[in-house]
């Protein structure tokens, strides 16, 4: 099998993922800023390894609330795959789904999970997320070579990291094909890292 590709938002030296304090330096500072729709936004980032755009097109019709369900549609390979969300995660949708509720956020029953500010029947833009991850990271002290991009990498790396077999880390970040998800695997062998401690998402969610 030929050497697999680097996926987008790596480089020559090594992936761009957050590692342990910096995934906790973020999100300190996300809840500092008490926006309760980044608040989730970046967590289900995190948890499900979203691409900018696959976060920005959720739709309300994607939930299942009975369930703790989410269903992501992927936009590279159209597969769609759903989700259960954890406790402390879920709650946090129910917490940023009460302030969507208000007129002010509702805008005219806009569809979409992250609606827009400015168009009532349009998603927030790919731009803003990026935007926002980028003042949160700047306040945490991280390098600016972070991008929300590194939240799915991260979330490949603890996947890897747990044990997971490259067929259901694939399979969960919706990739096309066994040799994107290669790449986590060639990750930890390069930095020693797969005699670290299991590393959990609860520690973040």
């Amino acid at each position: 099998m030929g050497k697999a590709g680097r996926p987008k938002g790596t480089l020559k030296k090594g992936m761009k993922y957050l590692d342990e304090d910096q995934l906790s330096r973020f999100f300190q500072m996300v809840d500092k800023g008490k926006d309760r729709r980044d608040m989730f936004l970046f967590r289900l980032v995190l948890f499900a390894g979203l691409r900018v755009s696959e976060a920005a097109q959720i739709r309300l019709e994607d939930l299942n609330l009975d369930s703790y369900e989410i269903s992501i549609q992927g936009l590279k390979n159209g597969r769609r795959k759903t989700y259960n969300m954890s406790g402390h995660l879920f709650f946090k949708l129910e917490h940023y789904l009460k302030l969507r509720s208000r007129p002010r956020y509702a805008k005219r029953g806009n569809p979409f999970l992250f609606p827009s500010q400015r168009y009532h029947d349009e998603p927030v833009s790919a731009q803003m997320i990026k935007n926002r991850f980028k003042k949160y990271a700047e306040i945490a002290g991280l390098n600016g070579d972070f991008s929300v991009h590194s939240l799915r990498h991260s979330c490949g790396i603890i996947h890897a990291r747990n044990g997971e077999s490259p067929i259901v880390i694939m399979l969960w970040l919706r990739h096309r094909n066994i040799n994107s998800t290669q790449i986590y695997f060639e990750q930890l062998r390069d930095e020693e890292l797969n005699s670290r401690a299991k590393q959990s998402f609860q520690e973040y969610l």
